[in-house]
This record gives C-alpha cells, structure tokens and sequence, in this order.
C-alpha cells in the first residue's frame, strides 16, 4: 500500500508501525538511488515529496501526534531527496524546510508550543540543515545521466549558495536563523557525539556565509562562550567527566571561534568600519587622532541601530577585546591535549587570528605566538610541522 494511503487522514496509533516501514523502504530506495547517481529530475521528487506534506501539516496542526521515530526518519527522506533537489526547488520550499528543520532542533511546534524531541530526531534535523544549507555531499559530482542543465558543478554549487545566502539574509528570514543558531548551541552541549559535531558545523556554517553581517558581532558573545566550554568539556553534558574532549569536537569548537571572531571583529572587517587602520607614515598617525574623535561622538549615535543588529564602534572593539582575551587565554589548556587534530586546530586559530585579527586584536598576540612556540615542539610531526610554518610565515 502506498505511503500516502497511509498519511491520507494523518497519523495514529493503528497505522505508526506501517509508516514507520513505507518511510524505511523509501529512505533505502532514494539511498540506493543516490549512491549510484542516478538523477531524479523535479516532477519525479515532487512526487515523492507529496505524501509527505500530509505528515508536515499534521505536525503544524499538533505535532505532539507524531511520534520521534516517524519525524526522525521524515527527516532523513527530505534530507536525501534534497540530494537532487537543492539546485532546482523553489526558494520558498527550501525556507520552509528550514524552518521546519529548526523548529525541531530548537525544541518547538510550529506553533510555538514546547516539543522536545530526542537526540537522535534532533540530528536528523541538523543534517537536514547541513544539507540545506551547505548543499549535499554529492554536489560536485555528476551522475552519469545528468545533462548540461543538470549539471551540479562547482560553479551551480557556489550560484546556489549565494542565492540561498541572499534569502536567508531578508528581514522576514534573520530572526528565523537568529533562533535556529541559537538552538544548535543549545545542542552542541549535548551528550550525543553526533548531534554535538554536526550542530558546530552547521553553527559555523550559518556565522560564516549566512548571517549579515551587522548581526556577528551580536551573536559573537554567546558563540565564543558556548564554544569555549564545549572545547574545554565544561558543558552541563559532562559535569562528571573529567577526561579531555574528543579531538574532532575540539577542532570544531575552534573552528567556530575563528569564523565568528574574524568575521565580527577582524582586520578586514573594522577597516573597513573605521575603527583600525595601517600606519604606514605620520601623515597616517595624523589621520588616526582625528578619527578617533570621530568614532568617540559616533558612539553616541549607534543606539539607534535596527533590531539584531551590534554597530561596530571603538568602545565596541576595546570591550569586545578585552572579553576575548578572557575566553581565549582559557583555552590555553589545550596545548596539553593529547590528540593530533585538537592541537592542529589550535595552531591554525593562533595562526589566523595573528594574521586577520592583528590590528584588532594586538593583546592577544604574545598569547596565540606562545600558543605557536609550545606547539612547534610537539610530539605529533604534523602539528610541530604545521606550528613552525606558521611561525615561520608570520615573522617572515
């Protein structure tokens, strides 16, 4: 009997069992299909996709009635039928989506109501997110059958993204990432490895290429405190774990770190904003001073900057400075860290942060250059290695 048969008149307690199976039968097929790349073209996954609107509207109706095991494997069709769909459905089935995606990981109905689900449904629905909003694994190869317009390049790939990038920046849609973001923070807490290490990724994903940029420099506070603990294992999650966190979650949390430091406070960023500047003659110093009067009564003007939004002023970038040579000289600790890929990734936070945050961030250099020192005698040859290039590169 078809799914939809099933769905018709939405889901209860005599037909979970013969739901649950169709969407396991359904979830094997496309993954099957997909493995072998064969190309479904739009009419084919709407088709698919139809039944399972039945299900969504029973979730915006009251989503109390459709149990964790049904939503969680729901999730996992879309995501792969997303596979193929990502470069041609209409922009307003993919914000949809999203959203429905988000209300799962953030723990709510569609309206409203508290709804928290399992670890194991809240990572389908991060995956479905990553997929969303990175693009699926897949995206660079072509299936054999696919044709010129099919074609899922680099180059459609990267189209895709900024125009999605470009939707998710509208008024209607920054909140919407705003509590979605906030709600994978929540989860990178949690005691379920895989939920922990997709919602850092999606996290980053969303701070680096989704959000405007006037709101990073909002969520950099909660982003480099969340991510911070979550480094040094003091989340609620592992209270009573006193080992050192996995080396892959670490090297996530610190990748987090520096997109969401680069991209608020940054060189490239405050340059352009006025606040820093390369001095290269005392024509330039000059300049500097009287600018500086300028940013003082500027100050004064940035209460009235909309909803979200943090302007970037000088008393903003002496603040914000000076909290974040708290939050990094914590992570100092890690230097000890008895994987390869935590200290990796520790090295290449110093070494960008030397690089991108130089003029921003000039406390933090004696910081992140011992960071650098400690790690070029390390006992694993690749990051010794990757320590000394870094060194190396920076005092050329």
């Amino acid at each position: 009997m078809p799914l939809s048969a099933h769905t018709r008149n939405g889901i209860n307690g005599k037909n979970v069992h013969a739901v649950l199976e169709l969407l396991s039968s359904l979830i094997q097929k496309l993954s099957e299909l997909d493995r072998r790349q064969i190309d479904l073209q739009p009419n084919t996954l709407f088709y698919v996709f139809f039944p399972l609107m039945a299900i969504l509207k029973q979730m915006r109706d009251d989503s109390s009635t459709v149990p964790d095991q049904i939503l969680e494997r729901l999730l996992h069709v879309i995501e792969l039928l997303f596979h193929w769909w990502w470069w041609t459905c209409d922009e307003q089935i993919w914000e949809q989506v999203l959203m429905l995606a988000g209300s799962v990981v953030g723990g709510l109905s569609a309206k409203g109501k508290a709804r928290d689900r399992d670890d194991e449904t809240k990572d389908a629905a991060v995956k479905l997110l990553l997929c969303l909003l990175k693009g699926p694994d897949r995206g660079d190869r072509l299936s054999e059958n696919a044709t010129t317009s099919s074609s899922r390049g680099t180059e459609p790939t990267q189209k895709r993204l900024a125009e999605l990038g470009q939707r998710a920046q509208a008024p209607k849609l920054v909140p919407v990432m705003g509590m979605i973001y906030d709600a994978l923070l929540r989860t990178t807490s949690s005691a379920h490895p895989a939920l922990q290490l997709n919602s850092l990724q999606v996290a980053r994903i969303i701070i680096a290429d989704f959000f405007p940029d006037a709101i990073v420099p909002s969520v950099l506070p909660g982003t480099i405190s969340t991510a911070t603990r979550v480094a040094l294992g003091k989340t609620l999650d592992r209270q009573n774990n006193k080992g050192w966190v996995k080396g892959n979650i670490v090297a996530s949390a610190l990748d987090l770190i520096n997109d969401a430091i680069v991209r608020a406070i940054g060189d490239e960023t405050c340059s352009a904003a006025g606040l820093v500047k390369e001095l290269s003659d005392l024509g330039d110093l000059v300049e500097l001073v009287s600018e500086d009067a300028a940013h003082a009564s500027s100050d004064v003007k940035a209460e009235a900057n909309k909803p979200y939004e943090t302007t970037r002023t000088a008393s903003w970038l002496k603040a914000t400075a000076s909290q974040l040579l708290i939050a990094l000289n914590s992570l100092s600790s890690l230097v000890r860290h008895p994987t390869a890929s935590a200290l990796n990734a520790l090295s290449s936070l110093s070494h960008s942060l030397l690089l991108r945050s130089r003029l921003t961030l000039p406390d933090l250099r004696p910081l992140l250059l011992s960071h650098l020192l400690t790690l070029s005698v390390s006992k694993f040859p690749s990051v010794s290695a990757h320590a000394s290039q870094s060194l190396s590169f920076l005092l050329a």
